[in-house]
């Protein structure tokens, strides 16, 4: 099997200050835009009350309605994750957590976890959005057939202090080093229009940072692609 390269994603790697950049610029638009979607949909809601309700109108200025509230929805998604936030934590049992994602029918999927790890402190909603976000990128790359795998465990950071680690892996396509580069960086996606908006993993880095933790992609062409987050306990 080809030997997976490795991109680390974590503050104080050279390119932290570029991607640290990147998120500034998509924070800054994120808030521009949120202001044009608030004016699109107040207006929207003045003009709904002077409308027949059952109008073609009426049912056109609600899709307007609800177009903005999906792209106010993305927008909340870049402010989130473009600067360090303050996060409600409380004892996360990571078992639950990674039992409870949504797996796509007929994904060969398993789920192995370290038996007695201890609770985490983390913020289940963030936390359980960026695991649910490796298991669909690993579904998705796998689409045509393969597998996916999800461990986590204790290991020992460099000061010897236990953090849980957890991988995703799966036996896709796999990436070459030109797009393993650029993996982590918002709206970068190789899927078709449509398919994807390029937020995933950028939005993962996002949440494990909140989380004083790091994350590791290592990937290959023909070799599948594993990523690896090392978070905190406390």
């Amino acid at each position: 099997m080809e030997q997976k390269d490795t991109r680390e994603r974590e503050v104080g790697l050279p390119d932290a200050k570029r991607l640290e950049a990147l998120a500034r610029l998509a924070g800054g638009v994120a808030h521009d835009l949120n202001n044009i979607l608030g004016a699109i949909d107040g207006y929207a809601s003045l003009l709904l009350r002077t409308l027949p309700a059952e109008g073609q109108a009426a049912l056109d200025t609600r899709e307007i309605r609800r177009a903005a509230a999906a792209a106010t929805a993305l927008t909340g998604r870049l402010l989130a994750f473009s600067r360090p936030q303050i996060i409600q934590k409380e004892p996360v049992d990571v078992k639950a957590l990674l039992a409870g994602l949504a797996c796509k029918p007929g994904l060969d999927l398993s789920i192995e976890t370290e038996p007695g790890l201890p609770p985490l402190q983390a913020s289940p909603g963030l936390l359980g959005g960026a695991l649910q976000c490796l298991l669909d990128n690993a579904a998705a790359a796998v689409d045509r057939g393969g597998a996916v795998r999800i461990k986590a465990g204790l290991a020992r950071g460099e000061t010897g202090a236990a953090r849980l680690r957890i991988t995703v892996e799966d036996t896709g396509c796999g990436m070459p080093p030109e797009v393993l580069e650029h993996a982590f960086e918002p709206y970068f996606t190789t899927r078709d229009k449509g398919q994807g908006r390029g937020l995933g993993l950028f939005t993962v880095r996002g949440a494990v940072l909140q989380h004083s933790g790091t994350a590791e992609i290592r990937s290959a062409p023909g070799a599948g692609t594993e990523v690896t987050i090392s978070l905190p306990l406390a």
